[in-house]
């Protein structure tokens, strides 16, 4: 069933649905040491309500294709922002770190809907050039979202108290979920005559994590979002508590990441146009690499903001450099199931950014630096991945 909508704003309504659960982590990210301090939760604690994010997001993010299946996609997309947005209402009126957390996870399960769920619909509507064209007209407009959030979060946390984080996100919550009632209409046919077939999911699931070549792909994917995880996890501690930057300042130079992935994309697509994708694949992994060994071995003195924006700059474009790559790579391990292996990969991206968020937390609690932390666990991640996937290809 077409929707009786344009199909631009068919993709904006997807988009703001993404875009909440997108700024979930964003917007949030310059007001961490201002909520840590208010409530006197320590930064490990502070960095599991990333963990609980990331984890929430991955797992509901397998399963919310299947639910939409049987319940219908319209259905699951509101109730997903309706979930969200008792998430956020926990979060704003939290008091210690256990409403917290409480919050955060269901603002994680409601956030895990709209990513799959939008782009099944699109599926759904659209033949298969249209979909190619409006799936890119739906990434170029999620984009937006996590490389403008970040300094937004910082003007609320600088100029109001941390709730109004919280606050803000419930009114455009509210506002999306009004558009998406209104205006979203149900794009698949009779989804109450189907199950829920969470049980033939699985063994799909499995069947993918036998696939040597696909999984190598998928777990440097996993890798490098881990590797921003830790980024994101320690940064706000990091340039705020550590250097004493503005929550405003933070957020503007966070940019400079959002900034070095998509050079990296273009990049890519550019180049690979007249060069063979190895080639530039392996461009892509030298520069991931030289990011985060020069975050790890750098000297203390040298640790400054310049060159820790610098060393960032380098691994984001190297996983920019990579990313498109290694997903054409693992997608075509499965052509005919395009849908469930972009779920799993997902899933690992997400994974990948829970696990490095809880690793950096951990070190933390123990006493290491945050800048510490985030190195190690960026070079770590990096070096297991790059190893692994070589190994793979050896054995080709």
């Amino acid at each position: 069933m077409p929707p009786s909508r344009s199909n631009g704003a068919f993709v904006v309504l997807i988009a703001a649905a993404i875009a909440v659960g997108q700024l979930g982590v964003s917007l949030y990210l310059p007001a961490i040491p201002g909520i840590g301090a208010d409530l006197r939760i320590s930064s490990s604690w502070m960095s599991l309500t990333l963990t609980v994010y990331f984890a929430g997001f991955a797992f509901f993010n397998l399963f919310s294709g299947p639910f939409s299946d049987a319940l219908g996609r319209r259905f699951m997309i509101l109730r997903g922002l309706e979930v969200y947005a008792v998430g956020t209402l926990l979060c704003a009126m939290a008091t210690d770190i256990t409403m917290l957390l409480a919050g955060r996870a269901l603002q994680a399960l409601g956030a895990g809907v709209a990513p799959v769920v939008g782009k099944a619909m699109i599926q759904d509507t659209s033949s298969e050039d249209r979909t190619v064209m409006l799936m890119g007209w739906l990434g170029a407009a999620i984009s937006i979202t996590p490389a403008v959030a970040p300094f937004l979060g910082g003007i609320i946390t600088e100029h109001l108290r941390w709730q109004w984080t919280f606050w803000s996100l419930l009114i455009f919550n509210a506002v999306v979920w009004i558009l998406n009632f209104s205006l979203l209409k149900e794009t698949l046919p009779s989804p109450s005559s189907r199950r829920i077939a969470v049980i033939s999911v699985l063994k799909t699931y499995r069947n993918f994590l036998g696939n040597r070549i696909y999984m190598g792909y998928v777990l440097l994917l996993g890798a490098c979002f881990g590797g921003l995880g830790a980024y994101y996890t320690a940064s706000p501690f990091i340039f705020i508590s550590g250097f004493r930057m503005s929550p405003s300042s933070y957020g503007l130079i966070t940019l400079i990441a959002a900034t070095g992935f998509i050079m990296g994309n273009i990049g890519a697509g550019y180049i690979v146009r007249n060069r063979p994708s190895g080639r530039i694949f392996s461009a892509g992994e030298v520069i991931l690499l030289i990011g985060a060994l020069g975050m790890f071995c750098m000297p203390r003195e040298m640790v400054t903001v310049t060159t820790i924006l610098g060393m960032t700059f380098l691994f984001t474009v190297g996983f920019g450099i990579i990313f498109p790559i290694a997903t054409k790579e693992a997608l075509g391990c499965y052509v005919a199931q395009t849908g469930a292996a972009a779920a799993l990969i997902g899933f690992f991206q997400l994974g990948g950014s829970a696990l490095s968020s809880l690793a950096v937390g951990f070190l933390q609690a123990r006493g290491v630096s945050s800048y510490s932390a985030m190195a190690s666990v960026m070079f770590l991640f990096v070096a297991l991945a790059l190893a692994n996937i070589h190994r793979i290809q050896r054995g080709r």
